[in-house]
């Protein structure tokens, strides 16, 4: 005890030689009477109910505390005249004021739970202290009914936990209904359901599945699992305006474009007719053609031939018009189960593609990865301009197949090239 009495002694006379403390620093500010430094604590002040600051008997102007059940937690500070909240500038009072009216919004809640008598307001929600999250004014009436007809699961008065729960639950359902009845949605009412999956950034394509795809939601309201199967579906693809599920990336590529020009959203160049065997990678070794089918190996098969549209051009001896096919998969196509090369008339059908920026802005981002030569097997326009394989062989010439071409300008889906090309794919669902 001496030894005790003996050190405050000393740190009453260091506080009054140096009229400064330190805390945590040997060299407080010559502005401050006290300093403390930490980087991995704070200063917790004292943390007092609004009945308890209230209580407090001729508080000292300048007084500091912590609010604990204002509407508003935070630091007050008493200014001579009342308390002043640091955060919004508002009196304890109005606090005080707030709990009041929030207490009272509660005791109506589980009264009329009680009765089955509701009238409760999205305004009087708005009043709930802590404050609810996710009130949304156009559900004022599925509010009421809720309290209604789920009288077992409010207290008298009611607490700010079971009416948070009874929101949660109403517009979860609200926007259900509307999935279920084909309307569109917004990424704040996805926000609402209680799901796992969701990419914020494609949005557009839920909202074209759920237009397009009614028999996939139970009728009146779609069910959780329906929405996580949706959010399955396209974590790896998207659906068009036409209503078509499509993969959301070239094939070969690592991830959906970011720009137009994203290089590590471009994926391989393949040949037409040719499955996924090495020859679509630009590491792949050139060798001359054309060849049998079956000796082509992992190389990128090069041929001599005049100029397109005319000419040769087909890097097989002899003419396979379906290793493709045209609208079912063929036996060569390298797109991964359930998916194919789209057919000519497939890439015409997404009429809103009209442009290199077009064509990146709508669901499927397409790039502009350019092509490999089928004379040298050397790459060109890339970063320039996007050429995408169809299924469809032209009908005049066995050595060519169409394709669609992204340019400044449009984009053009009636030419047809040599099928020796290196063209990018994107695959569409079966």
């Amino acid at each position: 005890m001496k030894k005790l009495l003996q050190s405050v002694a000393i740190m009453a006379t260091s506080f009054t030689s140096f009229a400064q403390v330190g805390i945590g620093t040997s060299t407080p500010n010559a502005s401050a009477a006290l300093e403390i430094k930490s980087t991995n604590q704070g200063l917790l002040p004292p943390r007092l109910s609004v009945d308890e600051v209230l209580a407090i008997d001729t508080p000292s102007e300048g007084l500091l505390l912590y609010c604990t059940d204002c509407d508003v937690k935070g630091i007050f500070v008493f200014n001579g005249i009342y308390f002043i909240g640091l955060i919004d500038g508002l009196g304890l009072n109005a606090a005080r004021t707030a709990i009041i009216t929030s207490n009272a919004v509660l005791a109506q809640i589980g009264s009329e739970a009680d009765a089955s008598t509701s009238a409760v307001t999205a305004a009087q929600l708005h009043t709930i202290l802590p404050a609810l999250t996710n009130v949304t004014n156009g559900n004022e009436a599925a509010y009421r009914s809720y309290n209604n007809n789920n009288a077992v699961l409010f207290s008298n008065p009611a607490t700010q936990a079971e009416v948070q729960a009874a929101i949660a639950i109403v517009n979860s359902n609200a926007v259900l209904e509307k999935i279920a009845t084909q309307q569109t949605v917004t990424l704040q009412e996805l926000q609402l359901l209680t799901t796992t999956g969701r990419i914020d950034a494609k949005l557009d394509s839920y909202n074209n599945y759920i237009v397009h795809f009614d028999p996939a939601f139970t009728d009146a309201k779609a069910t959780l699992a329906e929405v996580n199967a949706m959010y399955t579906l396209l974590t790896t693809n998207v659906v068009t305006n036409i209503g078509r599920i499509w993969m959301d990336r070239n094939l070969g590529a690592a991830n959906v474009a970011a720009a137009s020009n994203d290089a590590s959203a471009y994926g391989d160049l393949y040949q037409w007719g040719r499955t996924t065997d090495g020859h679509q990678m630009i590491t792949s070794v050139i060798a001359s053609g054309p060849i049998d089918s079956g000796k082509e190996g992992s190389d990128f098969i090069t041929v001599e031939a005049g100029p397109p549209p005319v000419g040769g051009g087909d890097w097989l001896s002899e003419h396979a018009n379906r290793r493709w096919d045209d609208n079912t998969k063929g036996a060569q196509d390298p797109c991964p189960s359930g998916f194919r090369v789209p057919s000519i008339t497939e890439w015409k059908n997404e009429v809103s593609i009209s442009s290199i920026s077009g064509a990146f802005l709508s669901p499927l981002k397409l790039t502009t990865p350019g092509l490999r030569s089928f004379k040298k097997g050397d790459f060109a326009l890339k970063n320039v301009n996007g050429f995408y394989w169809s299924s469809s062989v032209s009908s005049s010439n066995g050595n060519l197949s169409q394709f669609l071409k992204t340019e400044r300008e449009d984009v053009i889906t009636t030419k047809s090239f040599p099928k020796a090309f290196g063209f990018s794919i994107r695959c569409i669902k079966e």
